[in-house]
């Protein structure tokens, strides 16, 4: 499926997966959300890289970065309301940012 409807349907799946909880969603539970096959939001995730809408892991066909939030350890955390607990420390804060200008817009998403 090539669409940019799929598209932003995948790049929302994501976000909203980690707005709710503070861990991002695997592309197998974004997939399964979608009711698509995997291989669908993994094309979906490269063209969304492409158009820099995302930052890819480098060994993995799975999001980074998707602005304002990050998948790797920062040192800026936006505020997080309902999110499961997490013995990592990392996740204390809330969700992480890339930066902390990020952090603070990401409040009004």
């Amino acid at each position: 499926m090539h669409s940019a409807v799929f598209d932003a349907a995948a790049h929302h799946a994501f976000i909203d997966r980690l707005r709710q909880t503070c861990f991002a969603p695997s592309r197998h539970e974004v997939s399964a959300a979608l009711a698509a096959p995997v291989e669908d939001v993994e094309k979906a995730l490269l063209r969304l890289a492409r158009s820099h809408d995302v930052v890819l892991h480098p060994h993995v066909c799975e999001p980074w970065v998707i602005h304002p939030f990050s998948f790797y350890p920062t040192h800026c955390a936006a505020p997080a309301g309902s999110r499961p607990e997490s013995k990592s420390a990392s996740r204390t804060a809330g969700c992480l940012a890339p930066c902390s200008d990020a952090s603070i817009h990401s409040r009004e998403i």
